[in-house]
């Protein structure tokens, strides 16, 4: 059974991934795997801490030891379920992801889109055509001084 739409990051070592869809009957996964990374390739790939919702297509970035991810969408049976403004952050782990906190809110659905760092601000951008919204683009600090 394959897995696609998960969002990955590379940190260090290891890659993690969240959620996708599986490819046998379309329905949105919270799962969250980790996998060592050497020269020879991608190690074994194994369960880290799940993301708190059903997601597909999350736009996930790392920073300063955390996985920050924004938005995505749910998706049931192969049609589309849900779109999300939501936002999640863990920590990065040498084996794993830690717990995954809740933060603010994306201002808009953001389905598709993509997500930057620059200087300890948060840059996301994207469309929610399944509703035919504009193109919008949000920017926030990471970390609240």
């Amino acid at each position: 059974m394959g897995l696609y739409g998960n969002s990955c990051i590379a940190n260090d070592s290891n890659i993690y991934c969240v959620g996708g869809s599986y490819s046998n009957d379309g329905n949105t996964t919270r799962v969250a795997y980790v996998a060592g990374l050497s020269n020879s390739g991608i190690g074994n790939w194994s369960q880290t801490t799940w993301y708190p919702q059903y997601i597909d297509t999350a736009n996930c970035v790392p920073y300063l030891g955390y996985m920050f991810c924004v938005g995505g969408s749910a998706i049931y049976s192969g049609e589309l379920g849900s779109v999300q403004n939501f936002s999640y952050y863990a920590p990065i782990l040498p084996k794993g992801l830690g717990n995954w906190t809740q933060t603010t809110f994306y201002p808009a659905d953001l389905p598709f889109g993509g997500c930057v760092i620059s200087n300890g601000y948060l840059y996301c951008m994207g469309q929610n055509f399944y509703a035919q919204q504009p193109e919008v683009a949000y920017y926030t600090p990471l970390f609240k001084t």
